[in-house]
This record gives structure tokens, sequence and C-alpha cells, in this order.
């Protein structure tokens, strides 16, 4: 396998971790913000659990998973599950992503991309650009900060 191909998918892979965590920290920062009395109220019910069950799936047949600490439940949520949030939450985000079909479109058109880089599929060229294009304007996005 030629190494640009290795060398593309790796950079993929890299530009979506750091995108992942961004926009799993960015929503539990603004969440934290609003709801005073626990953020996990901004989490739609379906999201906590299916995250919670990844949780302790994972902890059951590999590792030791603390998912009491519930800061670590979003980091079993998938951009699906992080667009889903964004949209219950709209009122909350919206001065930062401005329009919801954008943001709606961007997290599920990554959704591909990001499959294919977890399952060790090589990544085309365009699906490299569109990682990279929306990478960038979710980071832009998220760099207005709603005020609370």
């Amino acid at each position: 396998m030629p190494g640009n191909l290795i060398t593309k998918n790796v950079r993929a892979y890299k530009i979506l971790f750091e995108l992942e965590r961004l926009l799993r920290r960015f929503i539990t920062e603004v969440l934290h913000k609003h709801y005073e009395d626990g953020w996990l109220k901004g989490v739609p019910k379906d999201i906590l659990k299916k995250c919670e069950e990844r949780a302790s799936r994972e902890r059951k047949t590999y590792q030791e998973v603390y998912t009491n600490d519930s800061n670590l439940v979003i980091d079993y949520a998938d951009f699906r599950d992080l667009n889903k949030i964004i949209i219950k939450n709209w009122s909350i985000f919206e001065p930062c992503f401005i329009r919801k079909d954008l943001i709606e479109n961007k997290l599920e058109e990554l959704e591909m991309p990001r499959n294919i880089i977890a399952h060790n599929r090589i990544i085309s060229n365009t699906e490299m650009n569109r990682i990279s294009v929306y990478a960038n304007d979710l980071k832009s996005c998220m760099r207005r900060r709603p005020s609370s």
C-alpha cells in the first residue's frame, strides 16, 4: 500500500479526533454554563442511555471505564449524537452555529468519512477535503461563545 494513502488516512484521523474531542468539550462547557444544576439535563435521554450502554459494554469487555464521572459519558457520543444534543439545545448554541441546517448537514456528512477512518478503509481525496473544510468551519463556529 502506498505510503501517501496511509499518510492521508493518518491526517484525516488526526483532524477527526481533534474535532470530535473539541466538539464534546465545547458542548459540555456550554451546557455546564446553561444548566447550573447539571449539564446532563441538556442531553436527550436516548443519547444519554446509548452513551452509558456503550461505556458499560466497553467496561465489561475491554477495560476500566469510569462512567460515574458524568463528564466521560459524552466521550461515547458520536457525531450523530452530538448533533442531536446541539439541536435539542438550539437556543443556546444558535449564537455559535447560526444556521441549524448547516450544522446538522456538516455533522451528518462527517459521519461517513469518520466511519471510513474508524474501520481502516482508505479515505478519498473528496472525503479528505470535506473533513478539512468542515472541521475548520466547525472550529470557527465554536470560537463564538454564547453569552450566558
